[in-house]
């Protein structure tokens, strides 16, 4: 069960949030760099690398995270200005 804290503050989860956006980035990338739409989408890793396998092939929602990840990494660099 999830447990709550309200002693949290968006300050103390500041670096650990840009160390995801870090993280997501790098990610998005790498699919953004190796994706061949031809072969699927990118669902799986294997020896480190997205890619195409099982059921999830051309997966609209799979799509969707390839384009939205980029996509909210940069918002959350940028800000909303």
């Amino acid at each position: 069960m999830m447990e709550m804290d309200d002693q949290r503050t968006p300050e103390a989860l500041a670096g650990r949030v840009e160390r995801f956006w870090d993280v997501s980035g790098g990610k998005a990338r790498a699919v953004a760099r190796d994706d061949d739409a031809a072969r699927g989408s990118p669902a799986f890793t294997i020896g480190g690398r997205y890619t195409p396998r099982g059921w999830r092939e051309g997966a609209l929602y799979v799509q969707r995270l390839a384009a939205g990840g980029p996509y909210l990494a940069f918002r959350a660099a940028v800000g909303s200005a």
